[in-house]
């Protein structure tokens, strides 16, 4: 795969971007291979490189909220990787099977990661300082963009699934499965560090799982659960002390290396979801859905909570 990517930036006084022009081009070798050992039965194996260009947000431009600055970096370079899996893979039909195991290795070069800028001034829309309480400046976090020198993933995905229809022919299915990724490593060297970070947002373990019925007169009924395992992820609120009372102090004490790096481990969560659909006709299917059956309290973003138990009705015709 050949890339050929061009970034143009117009001046912009608000945002203090420069008009700049870039231009990004590399070649990107993939290779795979399967080996079917015996019937059903397949190793596979591939290896290959990727790129990605920084984006306009992470290059130019600064941008002020009332909990910090966010500043691109001009001279952001290009992240590059290479991947290489292995893995084994088996499915009968006959007996309902499926079954896949693969192992997964990533190196990154030049990953873009968020860095802390130290601090400035809050500007109001005139350009003038925002001053707090005591008469003083108010002072914000900056936040920037910077590659890292190097970065590391790898882990383990697990497929299986079993289907008992399989024992009465498929005159209905009955199917067992899980979905499973676990992280072995996620972490980046920034450079000039002699100490590895962890990668933020990347969860340790992310495993789907659960069972569905499809009967021949059109009624399918499903029940899943999602298992959220623990990540890592900035602490923004870290800088204001009344929105968190004790949070940095309980950091500090419990997990000093995450308080100098500026983050917070987050908890795991299991969710559960259930739907049940039937089709009147041919044409004309209605359904139900119940997402968080029992209103799991967790974030996918840290501070923007998920919703609790949800019902959703659905219908629809076919012409």
């Amino acid at each position: 795969r050949a890339d050929f990517m061009g970034l143009s930036l117009k001046d912009n006084a608000d945002l203090r971007s420069k008009a700049t022009t870039e231009s990004f081009s590399i070649l990107s070798p993939n290779l795979g291979l399967k080996y079917e050992i015996s019937k059903g039965l397949m190793a596979h194996a591939s290896i290959g490189s990727a790129f990605s260009a920084p984006s306009a947000y992470e290059k130019a431009g600064e941008y002020q909220t009332a909990y910090g600055v966010t500043r691109g970096n001009a001279s952001l370079r290009p992240e590059t990787s290479l991947t290489y899996d292995l893995g084994l893979s088996y499915t009968n039909r006959e007996l309902g099977v499926q079954l896949d195991a693969t192992y997964f290795d990533t190196q990154h070069r030049q990953k873009i990661v968020k860095v802390p800028a130290g601090k400035q001034d809050a500007l109001d829309a005139q350009g003038k300082p925002i001053l707090d309480r005591n008469g003083q400046p108010k002072q914000l976090t900056v936040t920037s963009f910077d590659n890292a020198d190097k970065a590391h993933m790898s882990g383990l995905e697990l497929v299986a699934s079993y289907d008992f229809g399989s024992l009465v022919a498929y005159r209905y299915s009955l199917r067992t499965y899980v979905n499973a990724t676990f992280m072995f490593d996620s972490r980046y060297k920034a450079k000039g560090a002699s100490d590895w970070t962890q990668l933020e947002s990347i969860r340790k373990q992310n495993v789907t799982f659960g069972i569905e019925y499809k009967a021949p007169y059109g009624l399918d009924l499903g029940l899943t659960g999602r298992y959220l395992g623990k990540r890592y992820e900035h602490n923004w609120y870290g800088y204001y002390s009344d929105v968190r009372p004790g949070l940095s102090a309980l950091n500090k004490a419990e997990m000093p290396e995450l308080e100098q790096a500026g983050q917070l481990l987050h908890p795991a969560a299991l969710i559960w979801s259930a739907s049940a659909h039937y089709n009147l006709t041919k044409q004309l299917r209605i359904g139900a859905n119940v997402h968080n059956i029992f209103s799991e309290y967790y974030t996918e973003k840290d501070g923007y909570h998920m919703p609790g138990r949800s019902v959703q009705f659905t219908a629809s015709y076919r012409f």
